[in-house]
C-alpha cells in the first residue's frame, strides 16, 4: 500500500479486492511441520514438535518453520545426535534461527523501513517495534506517545502528525509486522519470532513509555 501511495497510484487499485494472507492454525501447522522433518530426514518426538510450534507461535508462519527444521537438521548431522531434544530446539532457535547464521533471513524486516519509509517514519517505527518486542502488547497512546518523543520538536502540525503516525502504523500492519486488536485498542506482533528476534538484534534505546 505505502508504495502505491508513493508512485501516486492507489486509484489503479480501487477496484481490486485486499486478501488478507495470514499463517498456519496449530493443527496445520502440526501437519507441516512433521511433513518438513520427514523431508529433512530425521525423527523426532511429539515432544519436539510440540517445542517447534511453541517457540515459532501461533498463528504459524510456514517459512520460519522451514528455517527452523532446516537449522535443527544441521545440528543433528553436526553434532551426530541420533534425533533432536526439547532442549535442542530452544538452542537452535535461540543460538542459530535468531543469531549471526540466521541474519540474512530476517535483515530485510529492518532495512526495509529504510527503505520504503519516511526518515521520521522509519525512526519512530523502530522504536516502536523495539518496545513492543519487551512487552506484550502497547496500546495505541502508548505507541502514539513513543512516535511523539521520536518527532521531538519537529514543526510538523499536530494533525499531520497524528496524520503520519496513522499512516506508519497501517504500513506496519500491512508489512506483517503488527496486528491491532481494536477491541483493546492495542497493538502486537503478527509474528512471535519477529517479536523475538526485533528484542534481541534491535532492542529500545529508552524504555520508558
Amino acid at each position: 500500500n505505502h508504495i502505491l501511495r508513493e508512485a501516486e497510484a492507489v486509484s489503479t487499485v480501487n477496484d481490486l479486492r485486499t486478501i488478507s494472507i495470514e499463517g498456519f492454525g496449530k493443527e496445520k501447522g502440526l501437519v507441516f511441520t512433521r511433513e518438513l522433518i520427514r523431508a529433512n530426514n530425521f525423527k523426532c518426538s511429539d515432544d519436539v514438535v510440540d517445542s517447534i510450534l511453541n517457540i515459532i507461535g501461533i498463528p504459524v508462519h510456514p517459512f520460519f518453520v522451514q528455517l527452523l527444521v532446516s537449522f535443527l537438521a544441521n545440528e543433528i548431522r553436526d553434532r551426530d545426535l541420533k534425533e533432536p531434544s526439547v532442549e535442542d530446539v530452544g538452542t537452535v532457535y535461540w543460538s542459530r534461527v535468531l543469531g549471526l547464521e540466521g541474519k540474512i533471513y530476517f535483515d530485510h524486516y529492518y532495512q526495509r523501513l529504510f527503505s520504503y519509509y519516511s526518515p521520521l517514519e522509519a525512526d519512530g517505527a523502530r522504536e516502536i517495534l523495539a518496545h513492543l518486542s519487551v512487552n506484550p502488547e502497547l496500546t495505541k497512546r502508548q505507541v502514539f506517545e513513543i512516535f511523539h518523543r521520536i518527532a521531538g520538536d519537529t514543526d510538523i502540525k499536530p494533525n499531520k502528525l497524528r496524520e503520519a503516525f496513522e499512516r506508519m502504523m497501517d504500513d506496519l500492519m500491512n508489512d506483517f509486522y503488527l496486528e491491532y486488536d481494536r477491541a483493546n485498542d492495542c497493538y502486537r506482533f503478527r509474528y512471535k519470532i519477529l517479536q523475538d528476534w526485533w528484542g534481541q538484534q534491535h532492542p529500545a534505546f529508552d524504555f520508558q513509555i
